[in-house]
């Protein structure tokens, strides 16, 4: 069995990182076990951070994803 650590909350203080300019939010997430395992490899696979292949995914995802509101009546 795995662990990992997590946290009760997403820090909302940006911060410079390595990534040129832009500022970097911290967060925790959950993912299933399988979901985070296949993503883990995928990194391992292309030499890249697990925390690249996440914000792809995120930025792919809202690039196609149609904007809705929630609340709207």
């Amino acid at each position: 069995m795995t662990s990992c650590h997590t946290t009760p909350h997403s820090s909302l203080m940006a911060k410079k990182e390595p990534k040129g300019d832009k500022p970097m939010i911290k967060t925790t997430l959950r993912l299933s076990q399988d979901v985070w395992r296949e993503a883990r490899v995928r990194a391992l696979d292309e030499r890249v951070s697990f925390q690249d292949i996440v914000e792809r995914a995120v930025a792919q995802y809202l690039k196609g994803a149609p904007r809705t509101r929630r609340g709207s009546r």
